[in-house]
């Protein structure tokens, strides 16, 4: 699912169009700005609205929904993964916290080639 600016309308749903995973098919949700993202597995918060990710992140408190945006500091306010320009290649920040309130794995080589990993997976 994606939640705010569509930049490339079309694009996404190109590009997994056919695709599965096992044996579900891959869709692409545009969510309207007040429908319910705790449906969706992986929500793509566009755009640089940070009031607005950050409400969007605690409605879904610990649902088991992927979150990954694009805001200044996206990762310390409770997103999983955000992703950020630096000397002009896309890099990533892991918030393992976030994720595991969700009861979702972050693989551990995708953690090798995050620029910074906030906490180490455990809770308490």
């Amino acid at each position: 699912c994606t939640v705010g600016e569509n930049v490339l309308p079309g694009v996404l749903e190109k590009t997994v169009q056919g695709k599965q995973i096992g044996s579900r098919s891959l869709e692409v949700r545009h969510l309207q700005e007040n429908e319910n993202p705790r449906g969706c597995h992986l929500l793509f918060i566009a755009g640089r609205d940070k009031k607005r990710a950050a409400a969007i992140l605690a409605g879904l408190n610990s649902a088991p929904v992927l979150t990954v945006g694009e805001t200044d500091d996206f990762v310390q306010h409770g997103g999983m993964i955000g992703f950020s320009f630096l000397e002009n290649k896309i890099r990533f920040d892991i918030n393992l916290n976030a994720a595991q309130r969700a009861n979702l794995k972050i693989s551990a080589r995708l953690l090798l080639l995050a620029k910074t990993v906030i906490g180490d997976g455990r809770q308490g």
